[in-house]
């Protein structure tokens, strides 16, 4: 017997829910860390209020540190991974200011094993 069409709408609906959940995650955590934002903008009420009416739920600053902290472990993850069959890296550094703050970039730079050039910073 053909599964129920309200069933499959449902689940569909469901499947599609979650993906723009998830993305509208990642959206956050780019937006956030692209524009060097503090987390605690996420508990700012006029930054709650930008996603009033849209039916999306804004997530507490403690699940976006899981969330962001989890995506740094990734990200490092998979960094050591390219880097497993290598056998040179260069790495570069910058280092600046601004009038109360201090930086350091570092970018590290190799050729994979299919003679590829590739960076991280």
């Amino acid at each position: 017997m053909p599964p129920n069409k309200k069933v499959m709408d449902i689940t569909k609906y469901l499947i599609s829910a979650k993906d723009k959940i998830v993305q509208f995650d990642k959206r956050l955590m780019s937006f956030i860390t692209g524009t060097v934002s503090a987390m605690s903008i996420i508990d700012n009420p006029s930054f709650i209020q930008l996603f009033e009416g849209f039916r999306i739920n804004v997530k507490s600053r403690k699940t976006a540190m899981n969330h962001l902290n989890n995506a740094l472990i990734n990200m490092l993850l998979n960094f050591k991974q390219q880097l497993k069959d290598v056998e040179y890296v260069s790495t570069t550094a910058d280092v600046w200011s601004s009038k109360t703050r201090s930086f350091l970039g570092v970018t590290s730079h190799w050729i994979d094993p299919n003679f590829e050039r590739k960076l991280a910073a």
